[in-house]
């Protein structure tokens, strides 16, 4: 399976790509603040104006395949049914007017703008697009659904899942494609539907609640000169010890050590948090079967994992204990305090060489982007190769939906690469392109399936909650313990709804 998508992970990698500054900040009245009326109109017939939807970066998705780590997922496998011609040929909506419901992390850019006006122009429909905060966005298109005026199409997270099936948000798309719009990788040029990441969003009768719309994987972003200046480069350079399968946590613990000074609050990176688990191969939570799901913290490779976590942050002090992510530390990293973002969303490349050009630090040479390193999260053990697939993504159709085929035909249409443009100043160099080919193709993508929730609290909430107080010291036997009943009690709690 690692290999089956290669070349149409190749194409899919630009398309992601295209949009990646994040911005998910919300006014008042509850939608993104460059949204001052939270929807725009894009018109069928090419008249709407680019005045009719206001300027806001969205975070996009990548594509990716893999065996989903040494969890696995038993499952059914998802077997469309045969066909031989696209359900985008011949296809006319008609004039009706769809409503695309976008989270505030992936909200509409200019090529998404541009993308959304000519789907509406080729297909004969208008798209009136919405941006909900992200912590709402559930609730939101519940509400919608309760007073009888559904979304047309929703964007799902990996974190709606399996919520968004068991509260009856969304239909089953299955009937809409058939093979002939599955991602081949003998025409990369037609994209299509990747059934790798589709069946993350499969429900327990086995079909689909989502088409792939990428998934956000966990790298490592590194100043070679910084590294280089502390003995770090040729053999002992982050990315050729990948290469040789030795890029693990105790090589990136020795370089922490030495280019760390936590008396002056100086750290190799902000933070690790996630990747430590997935990269034993194992997940937090892990799906066996179409509605099954197993809470994993009990393993033992789960505790080394925390154990070293903890190590780092109140023994050694090269991490700072009060960060889950690295993700607010972008001007720092371009600013030169830390030398690497070890754990970092791969779509955020352009964001943070944005940072890294304006910044203009003499730690970068001035702004030198020839200076910023990829390597992929380091490894438990010497030559495995798992990435955490932290993000998966779909699209969707509400429950009562007017026409939910145009979910699918919009996720199709996506994923073409000549419906794409390329407006990013900070696109991605060819050496940028070969790096995150290779991480999507060859490599094995680890899922988690941390979507179940409460009135009160969610699956990845929990999982935040536990690592911060292992962080701060807490007892981690203990700790993995509490949580492995905490995570139980909300994993079947939501399952006996599950009808």
């Amino acid at each position: 399976m690692k290999k089956l998508f290669s070349l149409f992970m190749a194409v899919m990698l630009l398309i992601s790509l295209s949009a990646c500054k994040v911005n998910t900040t919300s006014s008042e009245n509850g939608l993104t603040s460059d949204f001052s009326d939270g929807e725009f109109l894009v018109e069928g017939t090419g008249n709407a104006s680019e005045d009719d939807a206001a300027s806001n970066d969205g975070a996009g998705g990548q594509s990716g395949s893999g065996s989903g780590g040494a969890d696995g997922t038993v499952s059914t496998p998802v077997k469309p049914n045969e066909g031989t011609v696209s359900m985008l040929e011949g296809l006319d909506f008609g004039g009706k007017t769809f409503t695309f419901a976008y989270r505030s992390d992936n909200a509409p850019d200019d090529d998404e703008k541009a993308r959304l006006k000519a789907f509406g122009k080729e297909f004969n429909c208008t798209v009136k697009a919405t941006v909900i905060p992200f912590d709402t966005y559930m609730d939101a298109v519940a509400k919608k659904i309760v007073a009888d005026q559904p979304y047309d199409v929703v964007f799902l997270h990996g974190s709606h899942m399996p919520s968004c099936i068991i509260n009856d948000l969304v239909v089953p798309l299955d009937d809409y494609f058939t093979t002939a719009d599955v991602a081949d990788s003998t025409h990369p040029e037609k994209g299509g539907i990747s059934l790798v990441i589709s069946e993350y969003f499969k429900g327990k009768d086995g079909k689909l609640y989502g088409v792939s719309d990428g998934v956000n994987c966990s790298v490592g972003y590194y100043n070679k000169q910084a590294l280089a200046d502390a003995g770090y480069s040729g053999n002992k350079d982050p990315y050729y010890l990948w290469t040789q399968g030795k890029w693990t946590w105790d090589a990136f613990e020795e370089m922490a050590k030495a280019m760390s000074n936590p008396s002056k609050g100086i750290y190799f990176t902000p933070t690790v948090s996630e990747s430590l688990v997935a990269t034993t191969g194992h997940s937090h939570i892990s799906r066996t079967g179409n509605a099954s799901y197993s809470i994993n913290l009990g393993l033992p490779e789960v505790f080394t994992a925390m154990s070293r976590l903890q190590k780092w942050a109140v023994t050694d002090k090269i991490i700072d204990a009060s960060l889950e992510t690295c993700q607010d530390s972008y001007d720092d990293f371009a600013n030169g305090k830390f030398a690497m973002l070890a754990e970092t969303p791969d779509n955020h490349i352009s964001t943070i060489k944005e940072a890294i050009a304006t910044k203009k630090s003499a730690a970068w040479n001035g702004g030198d982007l020839s200076l910023l390193g990829l390597v992929p999260v380091p490894q438990q053990k010497e030559g495995t190769t798992y990435i955490p697939a932290t993000w998966p993504c779909a699209i969707g159709a509400s429950k009562g939906a007017k026409e939910p085929k145009v979910a699918v035909a919009y996720a199709i249409y996506k994923s073409i690469p000549s419906n794409q443009s390329y407006t990013d100043t900070y696109a991605l160099t060819e050496s940028e392109q070969e790096f995150f080919n290779s991480l999507y193709s060859d490599y094995d993508l680890v899922f988690d399936y941390y979507g179940f929730r409460n009135s009160t609290t969610t699956g990845y909430t929990e999982l935040h909650n536990m690592r911060k107080e292992i962080r701060n010291g807490a007892d981690v036997k203990s700790t993995l313990d509490k949580y492995q009943s905490v995570l139980e009690g909300l994993r079947d709690g939501a399952l006996k709804d599950w009808k």
